[in-house]
C-alpha cells in the first residue's frame, strides 16, 4: 500500500495583535511560556488568563504588563465572549476539547498547546531582526526542529539587516511610475543583495601579479649586488678584528657590566646611573 504523500498546507499571516484581544486559559508554566511568545512579538495586545491558580513566576512575569489581565477562577465559555484568539495552555485533555468547542461555537481561532488536532493555528519560532521578522512551521510535528532553525537563521541573519530594510523604505517612497516599474526598480537594487563577493584563490593566475614578483626579485638581486661591491666588507671586518685584539681585557669587562646594567634597567624601568653605580 503506498503511503500519500503530505505537505504542509498552512498558511503563513502575520496577525496585529496589538488590535486584537486574546485570551489564555491556564495559569502554569505552559501558559507563561504562550505569554511570553504574544508579548515577546507584540508587548502592548491585550491578554486575558483565566485559571483557579496562576505560577508565581507568571505574577511576576505580568507585572510589568498594564494590558494583561489575571482572572482567578473556574473555566467558563462566557469568558470567551469578545475574544478573537482563544490559547487554552492545560494539560487536560478534557477541557482541552471542551475549549475547543467553544470556540468553535463562537466563531473563535483556538490554539491547545502540545495538542495539534485541536489547533485551528500554531505559534511558530520567531527570528526577529529589527523590522524583520521569519515565522517557522514544523506543521506540528516538530517544535524542537524549528526551536534550532531559528537558532541557525539567528546566527545567519547579521543585526544590521534592518539598516538595509530601512534604506530599501526610502528607495520605494522616492521611486516613481506604476506598481511594475516599482518592483522592476527594486529587484534592480537588490539583485545581488547578500550574495558575497567571491574571494579569488591564492593561486589565481595574474599576469600583473606574475610581473610584480618577477620584477621584484629582480629589484633585490641588483641591490644586493650593488652593496657588496661599493662597500668594502673584506677590509671592515679586518679592521674590526684588529681593533678587537688591541683592546684592553679591563674595556671589555666594563662594556659587559654596561650591558648587564642596561638589561636591569630596561626590565625594571629604573634609572641607569642607579644600577651602573
Amino acid at each position: 500500500m503506498n503511503k500519500v504523500a503530505t505537505s504542509n498546507e498552512l498558511f503563513p499571516v502575520f496577525l496585529k495583535l496589538n488590535q486584537l484581544s486574546i485570551l489564555i486559559v491556564g495559569g502554569g508554566m505552559i501558559a507563561l511560556e504562550k505569554l511570553t511568545a504574544v508579548l515577546g512579538n507584540s508587548p502592548t495586545c491585550n491578554v486575558t488568563l483565566l485559571a483557579l491558580n496562576f505560577d508565581a513566576k507568571l505574577i511576576t512575569y505580568v507585572a510589568n504588563y498594564p494590558n494583561v489581565a489575571l482572572i482567578t477562577g473556574a473555566y467558563d465559555a462566557k469568558y470567551i465572549g469578545n475574544k478573537q484568539l482563544l490559547i487554552s495552555a492545560v494539560n487536560n485533555l478534557v477541557l482541552s476539547e471542551q475549549i475547543k468547542s467553544d470556540a468553535i461555537a463562537q466563531g473563535v481561532l483556538c490554539n491547545a498547546a502540545d495538542k495539534p488536532d485541536l489547533c485551528d493555528f500554531y505559534l511558530s519560532s520567531i527570528v526577529k531582526k529589527g523590522n524583520l521578522k521569519i515565522a517557522i512551521s514544523t506543521n506540528g510535528k516538530s517544535p524542537t526542529l524549528a526551536k534550532r532553525m531559528k537558532e541557525v537563521l539567528n546566527d545567519a541573519i547579521p543585526a544590521k539587516i534592518d539598516t538595509s530594510l530601512t534604506q530599501l523604505e526610502a528607495i520605494r517612497n522616492a521611486l516613481s511610475g506604476d506598481f511594475n516599474e516599482k518592483v522592476e526598480k527594486l529587484n534592480e537594487v537588490t539583485l545581488n543583495f547578500g550574495v558575497k563577493e567571491k574571494k579569488k584563490e591564492w593561486f589565481h593566475f595574474s599576469f600583473k601579479r606574475l610581473f610584480t614578483y618577477i620584477f621584484s626579485v629582480l629589484g633585490i638581486m641588483l641591490a644586493g649586488h650593488l652593496i657588496f661591491s661599493i662597500i668594502p666588507l673584506a677590509s671592515i671586518w679586518t679592521t674590526a678584528a684588529q681593533t678587537f685584539e688591541s683592546l684592553d681585557i679591563q674595556f671589555v669587562y666594563f662594556m659587559l657590566g654596561g650591558f648587564i646594567a642596561q638589561m636591569i634597567d630596561g626590565a625594571l624601568g629604573m634609572a641607569y646611573g642607579v644600577t651602573a653605580t
